[in-house]
């Protein structure tokens, strides 16, 4: 009966662990802003590492409303280059993913390319357009 308990307990703790990593997602650190101007020339313009900022920003993306085939996107230079960096363990390196965003406050079709290892494209509504632009704006 002991053998039993003793496994039983052993398989609960094991589960238990399995869930726990199997829960846990990236965090995100920080974000490298990069402006682009039209002619190729880029400025490092900033770098976002306020938890609240994270956090906002990170919500800001869950907003993107993402497609699977790349939309309509101009051959011109993205306004903004962004890295975000993602690590779920201390001990291992960060997870890199590059966002090229493309402002268009007036018409409200700011579009967004994630790179993570796949491209795929997106748009962001006006509202939330405008919060994402001025948290990229700070630095001006």
């Amino acid at each position: 009966m002991k053998k039993i308990s003793y496994f039983f307990i052993t398989i609960f703790i094991g589960l238990g662990i399995i869930s726990w990593k199997v829960g846990q997602v990236d965090k995100l650190n920080r974000i490298d802003v990069q402006e682009i101007h039209e002619e190729g020339s880029v400025n490092d313009v900033g770098m976002v590492i306020e938890e609240a900022d994270l956090r906002s920003i990170s919500f800001l993306l869950e907003q993107v409303n993402w497609e699977n085939d790349s939309l309509a996107v101009n051959e011109s230079t993205p306004h903004f280059s962004a890295t975000f960096f993602y690590q779920k363990d201390k001990n291992m390196p960060e997870r890199l993913i590059e966002y090229s965003i493309w402002f268009d406050l007036q018409n409200g079709q700011t579009i967004l390319k994630k790179t993570d290892g796949v491209e795929t494209y997106g748009v962001l509504e006006k509202e939330h357009a405008v919060k994402l632009h001025n948290y990229f704006n700070v630095w001006d």
